[in-house]
C-alpha cells in the first residue's frame, strides 16, 4: 500500500548472507595401539564455563586487509574453530586453531554469522554467539551518505537527534524512502541501542565517548558506512558541590550527593527559584512537593531537575514507584511548569493533580524552547499532560520548538491530550500514552524531522485519533510537516481511524509529506473502520 510521499515498507534482506561457524574437535591417535589423547583426557574439564568474549566484529572495506579474532575464556584449551555452513565473505578465511578471521574482502555486503567454539574437555563444551560483518566498497558506492547530529557533546542524560535525510543515491529516486538505514549507537546498556530509518534519536545516559555508526544499503546490496563521535559528560562533575541542590520535606537527605546544598521544603516553586545555568535540582524520592501556581521557568541551562534517594519497584522504563511527586491541588486552569528557556533535562519526576481537576497541564511552553529532554516522567489527570503547541509560536513569529525529546514517560488519564505539540528534530521514544477520552492521544500540529518509536498509544475518543499529524497553514507559512518516521509502535485502536496524516479538517490547507510507517502493531477493535 503506497501513495506519493508515503511508504509502508517491509524490511529488506538484500546483500545479507547467513552462515554458521562451527568448531569440531578431532581426537588425535597414537600408533601401535597406544591410547588416544581422547581417552587420556576423559573426565577433564576447564575450571570455568567456555565463553565467547568478543562483543562485535569490526567492519571491513573491499580490497583492504581485514583481521578480527574470536576471543574466548574458560573451558579447556586447545580450542577449534571452523566454518560448518555457508562461507565467509569472499577473500576471508578463519584459522581453525586460534579464531583469527583474516584476508582481504572481495565483495561488499552485510554478512550475519554465528560462531561456535568447542574446547578439549571430555565431554566437550561449546559456546555460540552471533555477529555481523559489514563490508563496504567506498570507491564503487553510488551513495553519498549524509550524517548530521544536533549536538556531539553535552552532559548526561544527553539527547541527540541524528539526520541522514540528506543522503543521495544514483540508484533510487527517493533516498529517504528507498534506502535501508541502520544505526548502532554503541550504547549496549541502553533500552534502544540500535535503530532504523533515515532519522533517529538516542538518549545517552552514561558518561563516555560513543562512536555512532550508520550503514546505508541500496537495493543492489551495496553498503556505505559513516561514523560520528558523541562525548557525554559526567553530571557529578559538571554539577559538583553546591551546583547540586537537594530538596527534602524533612531533615532526611539520605542518598544526596556528597557536598550538595541541602534545602528543607515542600514548596515546588520555591525549590525552582534555585535553578540557574549549571545547576542540578534533585527532589527526594518518597516526598511530595506542592505546586500552587504556574511557574514560568526562564533560567538557561544546561541543568537538571531530577530525583535522589533509593528508588523502589522500578518498571521496565526505569520509573520508580517512589519518584518524587509534584502535586498540583485543584484550582484555576493553571499550568505547573511553563518553559521559556533551553537545555534542561527533567528526569524521574511524578506530576499529579486530582481527578476532575481544573489544572490544565504539567509541562508547557510559551516561548521558543530547544534542547528540552523529558525522561521517565509520570503524569496523572491533567487536561494536557505535555503541551508544547506550535500555535503560540506562530502567533509570536518565533522559531519552532527544536530538539525536544520525550522518552520512557508514562502519561495517563489525560482529559484532552497526552501530548499536544509541534517542533523540529523531535524524538518521542518508548512512552506509554494511556487514555485521552475526550480527544487525540498525541497531536502533532507541525513537525519537521520527527521520530515516533517504541511507544504505546492507548484509548482516544471514539471520533478522534491515537496519533494525529497535520501542519501549519500552507497559504500562510508555506511549510510542510515532513520527514516523519513512525516505527515499532503499538496502537490499541478503539476509534474510527486511529492514525491520520493530513489537514485537521476540510477547511484547512495543511500539507504533510515524506512519512515512513513501518514495523508497527495495530490492535484493532470492532469499531475501528480503517487504520490510516
Amino acid at each position: 500500500m503506497s501513495r506519493p510521499g508515503f511508504m509502508f515498507p517491509c524490511p529488506r534482506k538484500a546483500g545479507i548472507s547467513l552462515f554458521t561457524l562451527m568448531a569440531i574437535l578431532l581426537p588425535s591417535c597414537s600408533g601401535g595401539g597406544g591410547s588416544s589423547s581422547s581417552s587420556s583426557n576423559t573426565g577433564k574439564k576447564g575450571s570455568e564455563d567456555l565463553k565467547i568474549l568478543t562483543e562485535s566484529l569490526p567492519s571491513g572495506e573491499k580490497g583492504k586487509t581485514y583481521q578480527a579474532v574470536i576471543e574466548v575464556s574458560g573451558g579447556l584449551p586447545p580450542y577449534v574453530y571452523s566454518v560448518a555452513e555457508g562461507t565467509l565473505p569472499p577473500g576471508l578465511n578463519i584459522d581453525n586453531s586460534n579464531g583469527l578471521i583474516s584476508g582481504s574482502p572481495e565483495k561488499a555486503g552485510r554478512f550475519t554469522i554465528k560462531t561456535a567454539v568447542v574446547d578439549a574437555s571430555i565431554p566437550s563444551q561449546k559456546a555460540v554467539k552471533s555477529f555481523e560483518i559489514l563490508v563496504t566498497d567506498v570507491g564503487a558506492s553510488t551513495m553519498d551518505v549524509s550524517l548530521k547530529a544536533t549536538r556531539n557533546q553535552g552532559v548526561a542524560p544527553l539527547a541527540v537527534f541524528f539526520d541522514a535525510s540528506g543522503t543521495t543515491s544514483l540508484d533510487v529516486k527517493k533516498p529517504f524512502h528507498h534506502l535501508l538505514y541502520q544505526w548502532d549507537f554503541n550504547d549496549p546498556g541502553s533500552r534502544r541501542p540500535k535503530a532504523s530509518g533515515p532519522v533517529a534519536a538516542h538518549v545517552f545516559e552514561k558518561p563516555g565517548t560513543y562512536k555512532v555508526k550508520l550503514t546505508v544499503e541500496n537495493p543492489k546490496g551495496e553498503v556505505s558506512l559513516k561514523t560520528l563521535q558523541i562525548t557525554v559528560e559526567d553530571p557529578s562533575k559538571i554539577f559538583s558541590g553546591a551546583n547540586t541542590i537537594c530538596f527534602s520535606n524533612t531533615s532526611d537527605f539520605t542518598g544526596a550527593p556528597k557536598d550538595a546544598k541541602k534545602v528543607q521544603t515542600n514548596d515546588f516553586a520555591y525549590a525552582l527559584s534555585f535553578a540557574d545555568k549549571g545547576k542540578r535540582l534533585l527532589f527526594k524520592r518518597g516526598d511530595t512537593f506542592l505546586s500552587n501556581r504556574t511557574f514560568y521557568f526562564n533560567r538557561s541551562g544546561p541543568g537538571i531537575l531530577g530525583a535522589f534517594g533509593e528508588g523502589k519497584n522500578k518498571d521496565e522504563r526505569g520509573i520508580y514507584s517512589n519518584d518524587p511527586v509534584i502535586f498540583a491541588p485543584d484550582g484555576d486552569q493553571r499550568k505547573v511548569l511553563v518553559f521559556q528557556s533551553s537545555d534542561w533535562r527533567l528526569v524521574n519526576l511524578n506530576f499529579q493533580t486530582p481527578a476532575g481537576s481544573k489544572v490544565w497541564s504539567a509541562l508547557d511552553a510559551d516561548r521558543h524552547v530547544d534542547r528540552l529532554t523529558l525522561l521517565r516522567l509520570t503524569t496523572d489527570h491533567f487536561h494536557v499532560s505535555i503541551g508544547l503547541a506550535d500555535d503560540i509560536i506562530q502567533v509570536r513569529k518565533e522559531k519552532p520548538f527544536d530538539q525536544i525529546t520525550i522518552a520512557d514517560c508514562h502519561l495517563q488519564d489525560s482529559g484532552i491530550n497526552s501530548i499536544y505539540m509541534g517542533g523540529e528534530n523531535v524524538a518521542v521514544l518508548g512512552n506509554f500514552l494511556d487514555k485521552s477520552p475526550h480527544s487525540h492521544v498525541f497531536r502533532l500540529s507541525y513537525g519537521k524531522k520527527v521520530v515516533f518509536a517504541h511507544n504505546t498509544f492507548l484509548l482516544s475518543s471514539w471520533n478522534r485519533h491515537l496519533l494525529k499529524i497535520h501542519s501549519r497553514s500552507f497559504p500562510a507559512f508555506g511549510v510542510y510537516t515532513e520527514k516523519i518516521l513512525i516505527t515499532d509502535n503499538t496502537f490499541y485502536c478503539n476509534s474510527q481511524w486511529p492514525l491520520t496524516l493530513g489537514p485537521q479538517d476540510g477547511l484547512h490547507d495543511e500539507r504533510v509529506r515524506d512519512v515512513i510507517l513501518q514495523k508497527n502493531l495495530f490492535v484493532v477493535k470492532e469499531n475501528s473502520r480503517v487504520i490510516l
